[in-house]
């Protein structure tokens, strides 16, 4: 199988059709993974969570990546890593504008934040948890993808 890198274009088409990735963060020497839902615009990842392991990681090491990939068959696929900076979207003023720009993205693609949500409220008890609006400041995307075997090609 042979790879071959992506053109910048290709990147934001993936990353823009897709809406399921795998974030990587870390603490001290431990790594952590964990599947997250996104939205992609303008450079920035935009995503929500509750409070937690990956919340409190992120807080304390703000450098993150984000790896999104399509698969059609073991040797055909793409993947994409985003490498970036994770931002909260606070309340205060300055913040005004992003809270505004996620908010229009979350209801222009649907409720998929919501089952997320509701499944946190629910294993926490709680009858309300509060939200964490983020964004991930992408630094450097990079890409690529398989090419199948055809004999006589390579």
């Amino acid at each position: 199988m042979k790879y071959s890198q992506m053109s910048d274009s290709e990147c934001l088409d993936v990353l823009q059709r897709a809406r399921l990735g795998r974030l990587g963060c870390a603490s001290g020497n431990q790594p952590y993974v964990i599947p997250v839902a996104y939205i992609f615009e303008d450079g920035f990842v935009y995503g929500f969570a509750t409070l937690g392991r990956k919340v409190e990681w992120i807080r304390a090491n703000p450098l993150v990546c984000l790896e999104v990939g399509e698969i059609t068959d073991f040797d055909d696929w793409v993947c994409v890593i985003v490498f970036g900076r994770y931002e909260e979207i606070g309340e205060g003023p300055e913040w005004q504008g992003a809270r505004a720009k996620a908010a229009r993205l979350f209801i222009q693609h649907g409720d998929w934040l919501e089952p997320a949500y509701e499944a946190a409220r629910v294993r926490a008890g709680e009858t309300r948890l509060e939200p964490v609006l983020y964004r991930i400041r992408a630094e450097e995307i990079t890409g690529r993808r398989s090419r199948p075997f055809a004999p006589g090609i390579y």
